[in-house]
């Protein structure tokens, strides 16, 4: 696990429930490959499980039973989780400080809620007029910002689960892991109980779903000088074995559907993505993609559903084809509108992916014309 130089040594001493100290939990120097490696992993995952398509009536169609239909139900238990989790651990990175809140929540709605919004309405706006699967009627169009929409349902939810963390670190006098301890154990709770769980006004249902790895997440960050290799090393062999049973269940059955919300998958989820953090490591390409995990998850769907057209246009030639060609139109696809905004910056890249408005070209020239009419006014 990795640990913070910067970190005091009476707080290197404390016990694992007392609140630690705020620089305790500044985020590592340099940038964490092997972070960046699991949301490089992850979204791999979850861009093939829309190519493959999640329901009989989306993606290539394939049949129950088919290989990349069995390959995506092994990986979902952790997909999501993993997700989830790598938000909270990189959430107590930079935790909301105390009295900042408001600032903290500005942060969020420009680096989430205003990409949510632009890339949900372009999705929604496109499904409409094609025809697609997740068209909205225009008096029903709003729906999309409060409610669970598609795969922009994880942006709602992580957004009430940031709201949450928020709150409890910014009204506590210190980070108190006691306090956190006590929500992961009421988020494992309602998860259990499925309380609350058919909620849809801003994906609550889903955020209580994910709640139990995002606080996970921010436990592992925060207890970290507890976790010796030794419990490291044994939570991946439990991980593995849980995965085991998992697997036999699906090659025995290839009609197998695993609960989502079960004791089983709650286990395989925290066990599993708990162990890869603490086992990570950087592994080049996948570092790589995790660098625009963000722009991936937005965006990945129009790719895909570009290569879906032409793969039915053209009487669904292949199978293994259509999924490679899928795979990378649906990770590298986004990864250059992310450059591309980049390089333009200003109002695209703020709109587009929550970046400050004043990088690239664009933000340079407005942030020039602005200091050049405040000199001709002064003057």
């Amino acid at each position: 696990m990795a640990h913070n130089d910067t970190t005091s040594a009476s707080s290197a001493t404390a016990g694992p429930f007392e609140a630690a100290p705020i620089h305790a939990f500044e985020r590592p120097a340099g940038t964490d490959q092997g972070i960046n490696a699991l949301k490089g992993i992850a979204c791999v995952l979850l861009v093939m499980l829309h190519v493959v398509g999640d329901t009989p009536d989306m993606g290539l169609r394939l049949a129950d039973d088919h290989i990349f239909n069995q390959f995506n139900a092994v990986f979902m238990p952790l997909r999501m989780p993993l997700f989830a989790m790598l938000a909270g651990f990189v959430y107590a990175w930079r935790p909301a400080r105390p009295q900042g809140l408001g600032s903290f929540v500005s942060s969020k709605a420009r680096r989430l809620a205003l990409p949510f919004a632009f890339a949900a309405t372009l999705f929604a706006g496109a499904s409409t007029v094609l025809g697609g699967a997740f068209g909205m009627p225009l008096t029903q169009f709003w729906t999309i910002y409060v409610f669970g929409y598609a795969q922009f349902w994880f942006i709602q939810a992580l957004l009430v689960l940031f709201l949450i963390a928020a709150i409890i670190d910014t009204q506590s006098k210190a980070f108190n892991s006691v306090l956190m301890l006590g929500v992961w154990v009421m988020a494992c709770a309602f998860y259990a109980t499925g309380v609350l769980e058919e909620v849809n006004f801003l994906s609550l249902g889903r955020a209580l779903y994910l709640a139990p790895y995002f606080f996970g997440g921010i436990l592992i960050w925060r207890l970290r000088q507890h976790l010796s290799h030794r419990v490291i090393f044994t939570a991946a062999i439990v991980a593995s074995l849980l995965w085991a049973i998992h697997i036999s269940q699906i090659l025995h059955d290839p009609l197998f559907e695993a609960v989502r919300r079960g004791p089983f998958a709650l286990g395989l989820g925290l066990i599993g993505a708990g162990a890869l953090l603490g086992l990570r490591g950087s592994v080049p390409v996948m570092s790589t993609l995790g660098r625009y995990s963000f722009a991936i998850y937005l965006y990945h769907w129009f790719a895909i559903q570009g290569v879906i057209f032409v793969y039915d246009f053209t009487g669904r030639p292949g199978d293994y084809a259509a999924l490679a060609i899928g795979l990378s139109a649906g990770l590298f696809a986004p990864i250059l509108a992310q450059i591309l905004a980049q390089w333009v910056g200003g109002p695209l890249a703020l709109i587009t992916l929550g970046l400050k408005s004043d990088s690239g070209w664009m933000g340079r020239w407005i942030a020039s014309q602005s200091r050049h009419r405040a000199v001709t006014t002064k003057g």
